[in-house]
């Protein structure tokens, strides 16, 4: 019998996950934090049309922090779906 994970989040599909406990609290601020930075950092507003050409790095960045997010919290997840 191995040690039991502890639950961050509870996933009512499979895009819905609320979470549960501190740790799965922190990793949603740490999320909304680094979206808040990559948008201030690449300078992204209202006005400007978004083109994949001009916005391509912003686009990368977002996948890397949501892939690096998702791969450290996807073994504390009770699904219920």
């Amino acid at each position: 019998m191995g040690k039991e994970k502890k639950i961050w989040f509870m996933a009512l599909s499979g895009r819905l996950w609320i979470p549960i406990s501190l740790e799965g609290w922190g990793i949603a601020i740490a999320f909304v934090f680094a979206l808040f930075l990559i948008f201030k950092i690449n300078g992204v507003s209202d006005d400007v049309a978004f083109t994949f050409s001009e916005h391509w790095p912003m686009l990368l960045e977002l996948a890397v922090i949501t892939a690096a997010l998702y791969a450290v919290s996807r073994r504390h997840v009770d699904k219920r779906y």
